[in-house]
């Protein structure tokens, strides 16, 4: 399966919101290594973010733990941070 993403990798828990700002627009998802696996090989995976394209995007994780944030346009440049 070819896909056109960008992924970041993050360290927090639900104390911090992930906050993504794109310069256009696309679907944001935060999710697990194990959902990063089914996502990239094409099978069902849960995600946490909005269900439509955005520029911005203010997510929050249910637990502590490694997270990966993808972004499905590879064309547009993505700014991340962590907020308290």
């Amino acid at each position: 399966m070819c896909m056109s993403f960008q992924r970041f990798q993050v360290v927090t828990g639900p104390d911090r919101d992930i906050v993504v700002n794109l310069s256009g627009e696309a679907f944001v998802r935060v999710m697990d290594r194990t959902n990063l696996y089914k996502f990239e090989s094409g099978e069902d995976y849960e995600s946490h973010g909005p269900s439509e394209k955005v520029k911005e995007a203010r997510i929050k994780v249910p637990s502590l733990g490694r997270w990966f944030i993808i972004v499905d346009n590879s064309q547009v440049s993505v700014e991340w941070k962590l907020l308290e």
